[in-house]
This record gives structure tokens, C-alpha cells and sequence, in this order.
């Protein structure tokens, strides 16, 4: 039999509760995207996200957080490979607004 010290699991009841909101997180961004694409507000080609600039936000934070939950959605959803360079682009005009590459999301002006 083994024995387990108080600190060891309190340490994994916290891993556990981190991993629990990580998961809803990621179901967050997974039903957000797919009413948004219902609603055809966004569209996917190949590694292209094309939105309209409504839904883009108006802030630099929120602008990075869109590229990385819609970088999420491409790996968790459409299971593209970790890595994957995805682009963000206006659906009416063609210009680029944003990309994920190498894990690191930047706003394209």
C-alpha cells in the first residue's frame, strides 16, 4: 500500500481543478465558433478564418485572444497539427488582420 502525503493531494485536486476549466474553456471556444459559423459570420478555407470586422473586437486584447481561441478551434475541432500557421482575414475586403504562427499570435496593420 502506498502512502500519499497532504501535499501531494492537494497538489493534484488543483492540477485536476485546472485541467476541468482548461476543458470548459476549450468547449467555450468550440460552441462559440461553431454558432458563429451557423450564423455565417465566419467561414474556414483550409487555414483561413475569414470573419467579418464586427465580430474582430476593438481592442489589441481582444484581437489576440481571437486569434488564439480560433487557433484553438482549428487544432481541437478540425485537428490541425500543433504548429500550424492559421491566418485570420476580413471576409469582405481579403486583408489579412491577424495570424498564429509558432504559437504566437500577432496582429497584421
Amino acid at each position: 500500500m502506498y502512502m500519499v502525503s497532504g501535499k501531494a493531494v492537494k497538489a493534484f485536486n488543483s492540477a485536476l481543478k485546472r485541467s476541468k476549466t482548461v476543458v470548459d474553456h476549450h468547449q467555450k471556444v468550440i460552441n462559440g465558433m461553431n454558432s458563429l459559423i451557423e450564423k455565417q459570420l465566419i467561414r474556414i478555407e483550409g487555414n483561413v478564418m475569414l470573419i467579418y470586422p464586427e465580430i474582430w473586437g476593438d481592442t489589441e486584447a481582444k484581437h489576440l485572444a481571437f486569434i488564439r481561441n480560433g487557433y484553438r478551434y482549428f487544432r481541437l475541432k478540425l485537428h490541425f497539427a500543433e504548429g500550424t500557421t492559421v491566418y485570420i482575414k476580413d471576409i469582405e475586403t481579403g486583408q489579412f488582420l491577424g495570424v498564429m504562427k509558432d504559437s504566437v499570435p500577432s496582429i497584421i496593420k
